[in-house]
């Protein structure tokens, strides 16, 4: 397994929208037009977490490993949604975002509130054994850091279920300066390594307070941006035409069950078609 190093640990509110790239040539100058400036380019390499058969996922929760390829940044990252956070319409959605060691603490937490299941002490499932015996299509596993001496209990109830590689290109405002803690509006160009290419408008604030004006922010930026529109009266089909994630995206084409469990009234026969 490979080392998991991690940063300092944060909390933080994401909020977000995705929008569908045709050609990005045309979204990089209608960004320079709109005074954003790209900020850099980066690899970066994203490992999804969750029990089998999921449970974290359906509830809205994804733990994750991100690595940056040539800077030496790896952390674990916990994205919390659910009613109390995802407040969100017209496409938008917010998450919790915990960073670092606390990550992983948050996940140990919400695993124990819905599990009564205690590891063996002797011997790890069949499924972890597996994973860390052969790694994941053909990479070592990130460890997990050993949180109040429980590395072992990882291990045996949380097993990767994606590795995604992303080209990012991400934009900031001019007046802005550079520095990616701030609580600003940025745009990130994301391809996957499966050639899904989707983007992102994002605005991160520390209060919940603030997710309504964030919310707006976005709202307003993306008006000024030729892509389709949804409202919350939106059709079923035109609801079914947002953009996935890059998440989605990969679990609809390399694990369906897992896509139809997140979403069980999507045709993926359609969906597939489509893409």
């Amino acid at each position: 397994m490979a080392s998991g190093s991690t940063s300092t640990s944060k909390q933080t509110f994401e909020v977000e929208q995705k929008f569908i790239i045709s050609d990005p040539t045309v979204i990089e100058n209608q960004l320079k037009e709109l005074g954003m400036r790209l900020s850099k380019k980066k690899v970066m390499v994203d490992w999804y977490f969750d029990t089998e058969p999921p449970t974290l996922s359906l509830r809205d929760v994804w733990l994750r490993y991100r690595s940056q390829e040539g800077e030496n940044q790896r952390q674990w990252e916990l994205k919390k949604g659910g009613s109390d956070v995802n407040m969100a319409g017209n496409g938008t959605t917010v998450y919790q975002e915990i960073e670092g060691n606390d990550a992983v603490h948050e996940c140990l937490k919400i695993l124990s509130s819905f599990t009564n299941e205690k590891p063996d002490a002797t011997a790890a499932s069949s499924s972890s054994a597996a994973a860390a015996a052969t790694g994941f299509d053909g990479y070592s596993i990130p460890i997990f850091p050993d949180c109040e001496g429980k590395l072992y209990y990882l291990q045996q109830q949380l097993v990767p279920f994606s590795r995604i590689e992303t080209q990012r290109s991400s934009w900031v405002n001019d007046d802005d300066d550079d520095d990616e803690s701030s609580s600003s509006l940025t745009v990130d160009l994301d391809v996957s390594n499966f050639g899904y290419a989707v983007g992102e408008v994002e605005y991160v604030v520390a209060q919940k307070e603030d997710i309504p004006q964030a919310q707006q922010t976005i709202a307003n930026f993306l008006k000024r941006l030729p892509l389709p529109k949804f409202d919350d009266d939106a059709s079923q089909q035109q609801q079914q035409k947002r953009p996935l994630s890059k998440l989605e995206h990969y679990l609809l084409q390399y694990r369906p069950d897992h896509f139809q469990l997140l979403h069980p009234g999507r045709d993926i026969s359609k969906l597939l078609k489509d893409r």
